[in-house]
């Protein structure tokens, strides 16, 4: 009896086994697993057509060289004619978020002595007080801006964040699934005078990008994938976040009025587009991007891991030699998007996710014990590269000492580059070299989340009002993400 009641069950194991086998076989999407396995690269021309042809079966007019403006966009629509691969605006979110009724006078009431990240035309990163950003932001000129940059200030003031939801468009976001120690920090605070912009870049992991205007206006140069040869990208440098990857930036500055710029427009594709005010604008992988602030703008930006673009963030991550590929089984031929980033996010080595939790605190703490500077010192340091290790890191200074004459502050041709290129190469992220082969485990519940515990408290902690105009030690520890 009992023999046969295990051979009933090994019948029935097999047909299970080729049922399932015949549903992956016939299923595209789990058949692509396969390609993760050896070396995954995006089919944009593939996508393309597929879009084309998701389009008949709608009625809108689209534009096949632009960016659509749309509302009331169903989240099917979104998903077989947008997502992960044309970019489009979507006007009716932003409206309905409390945070659309920011204002200056909101944050200078309220906000006003808290320490936030700026950069100087794009060549110095400084920690200062927003009264101080807020009180300069008409100080500009055409090559004189300043570019408020911070993914930490949301997170250090919930009441902020709570007013910034989920949308029908982001609410799946495979981020949500990485341990907590590497998972990127998902509200970038931006806010930038007249002129200022970001650089020309992919973003980190080649991840789905959104930004939503609260107040101004963004000029946006997009350009279709597969034209990196013609955009000059540096070669060989990582993001340097917990979880490493690669960066793909690019010195071109596409809004720039010159000769070579020009010619490079006329022989690339790219769409161009402005951002208004309670626009929200996603930005699909592979598209490099370069954003303009026309007007001071108030925005944020977050990013999406999703079923579209998935196997492009894990390749960005095997990539970066994280944890090598022999550590995927041909399990994983048969694992969901979710599930299937489950299971590299249990690969990941327990001191990538130390490291991790480690470098979040050196963040926080350059924030708040960064060297205090007066305002005359903060001129002279802008204006000689100053990198004195000797000022005095007790004294506090009265706001009396603290006028700057905004001329000489925004002399910037004399300032030198201490954000991007001369910062010291990150420490690769521990881990499992390729030669090893070994695969680390961690628990789903890291044995690090009570350090991060303590760590989200910290966050969170009311910042010192004495520290008025503080330098980050050649820009070293501050966060990695690229401005938009």
């Amino acid at each position: 009896m009992a023999s046969a009641v295990s051979l009933v069950v090994a019948v029935l194991g097999c047909i299970v086994s080729v049922v399932i086998y015949k549903q992956w076989e016939s299923d595209p999407e789990r058949k692509y697993n396969l390609d993760l396995l050896q070396s995954y690269t995006y089919n944009f021309q593939q996508a393309l057509e597929k879009r084309a042809q998701n389009m008949k079966k709608y009625s809108f007019p689209y534009n096949p060289a632009g960016v659509d403006r749309r509302t009331n966009l169903s989240l099917q629509e979104f998903q077989d004619v947008y997502d992960g691969v044309w970019p489009v605006i979507i006007t009716d979110v932003v409206p309905t978020w409390p945070a659309y009724n920011w204002t200056i006078s909101y944050f200078r009431e309220k906000y006003a002595d808290s320490n936030i990240v700026m950069s100087v035309a794009n060549k110095s990163s400084l920690v200062v007080k927003l009264s101080w950003f807020l009180d300069n932001i008409q100080n500009v000129s055409q090559d004189s801006w300043l570019y408020l940059q911070d993914e930490l200030f949301l997170l250090q003031h919930q009441e902020l964040r709570e007013q910034v939801p989920s949308t029908i468009y982001t609410n799946e976001n495979f981020f949500d699934l990485f341990p907590v120690e590497v998972r990127p920090w998902d509200c970038y605070f931006l806010w930038g005078t007249a002129h200022s912009r970001s650089s020309l870049h992919i973003d980190p992991y080649n991840w789905t990008g959104t930004n939503a205007v609260i107040s101004g206006l963004k000029n946006w140069k997009l350009i279709k994938p597969g034209q990196d040869l013609h955009l000059s990208i540096v070669q060989n440098r990582n993001c340097g976040f917990p979880l490493e990857c690669k960066k793909y930036n690019s010195p071109l500055d596409l809004f720039t009025s010159s000769s070579d710029i020009d010619q490079l427009l006329d022989h690339i594709q790219f769409v161009e587009v402005d951002q208004r005010a309670g626009d929200l604008l996603i930005i699909p992988t592979g598209w490099f991007h370069q954003a303009y602030n026309v007007a001071p703008t108030l925005a944020l930006s977050q990013q999406i891991m999703n079923t579209k673009n998935f196997k492009v963030v894990l390749e960005e991550i095997f990539k970066a030699d994280n944890l090598p590929k022999s550590c995927l089984t041909q399990d994983v031929l048969m694992l969901s998007p979710e599930h299937l980033v489950k299971h590299v996010m249990s690969k990941l080595s327990e001191e990538i996710l130390k490291k991790g939790a480690e470098e979040t605190r050196k963040v926080l703490e350059s924030n708040r014990n960064a060297k205090r500077l007066t305002r005359l010192e903060a001129v002279n340091y802008i204006l000689n590269d100053s990198e004195d290790d000797e000022l005095d890191l007790e004294n506090d200074y009265s706001d009396s000492e603290m006028e700057i004459d905004s001329k000489d502050h925004l002399d910037l041709d004399k300032i030198s580059t201490v954000n991007e290129d001369t910062r010291s190469t990150p420490v690769p992220a521990p881990g499992p070299s390729k030669e090893s082969g070994q695969c680390p485990q961690n628990d789903s519940t890291s044995k690090f989340d009570s350090g991060w515990s303590e760590l989200n408290t910290f966050i969170t902690q009311p910042t010192s009002s004495n520290r008025t105009f503080t330098e980050i030690a050649g820009a070293k520890n501050m966060p990695r993400h690229i401005s938009t």
